[in-house]
């Protein structure tokens, strides 16, 4: 009986003990895969998250200094052409009234002399 007894005892031991060491290895064996795949996809999602994440961060800044040259373009052709024409009507009502004085003076002397002598011989 004794003989029986060491027996079934070894005998369950081993089976438990086989048991037990499947049934952990199979658990270990399922979360290292699952956390091996979870953090595979999720690095993998993160990746192209960052990844588009930088596209749209390149595209935004991208059209911005687009925009911000656009822009700073027609603001400098718009004051160029602004300072250009305000120097064309200077100038031109500069010319202007620089003629308008000089006939100005002119018909005044003009009238002046012209009194000056007819007063003075008549």
């Amino acid at each position: 009986m004794i003989y029986y007894f060491y027996y079934y005892y070894y005998y369950y031991y081993y089976y438990y003990y086989y048991y037990y060491y499947y049934y952990y290895y199979y658990y270990y064996y399922y979360y290292y895969y699952y956390y091996y795949y979870y953090y595979y996809y999720n690095y993998y999602y993160y990746y192209y998250y960052y990844y588009y994440y930088y596209y749209y961060y390149y595209y935004y800044y991208y059209y911005y200094y687009y925009y911000y040259y656009y822009y700073y373009y027609y603001y400098y052709y718009y004051y160029y052409y602004y300072y250009y024409y305000y120097y064309y009507y200077y100038y031109y009502y500069y010319y202007y009234y620089y003629y308008y004085y000089y006939y100005y003076y002119y018909y005044y002397y003009y009238y002046y002399f012209y009194y000056y002598f007819y007063y003075y011989y008549y």
